[in-house]
């Protein structure tokens, strides 16, 4: 019985990084960073999945709140305004312009969806967000 030698394609999901002939290795994908479980995307787009508590004195970070970050916010959730504060925090907490963060989901409820449009890396924003410090 013959056997089969195999293939590159067979290969390519087990190893996908080969051995340059100066020792040095080629063909690996940078490996994702891995972060809170509130952040996902990549920078440009990162999406933050938050969990507002409005009606606070004032606007800050609580912590996680399952795989969410909770965020009490000082405004009323009245006509919105709840969420444009929320908005409004979230862009002056990264140094970004109030049209670079959008609420993609959860308008009416404390789950909420937010996409930030800048092109921070990962660690970076998320020590912005937490701790409102531009670096």
């Amino acid at each position: 019985m013959a056997t089969r030698r195999p293939r590159a394609s067979d290969r390519a999901g087990r190893d996908s990084a080969s051995l340059h002939s100066n020792g040095t290795t080629i063909g690996r994908a940078a490996e994702p960073e891995t972060g809170p479980a509130w952040l996902s995307g990549q920078p440009s787009r990162w999406v933050i999945a938050v969990r507002a508590q409005p009606g606070a004195r004032r606007s800050e970070v609580v912590g996680e709140h399952g795989s969410c970050l909770k965020i009490r916010i000082d405004a009323p959730p009245i006509e919105g305004r709840a969420n444009e504060a929320l908005l409004h925090w979230i862009a002056e907490r990264l140094g970004l312009r109030h049209a670079q963060v959008t609420l993609l989901g959860g308008a009416s409820s404390r789950d909420k969806r937010v996409l930030a449009e800048t092109p921070l890396g990962r660690a970076q924003f998320v020590e912005r967000l937490l701790t409102g410090q531009i670096v």
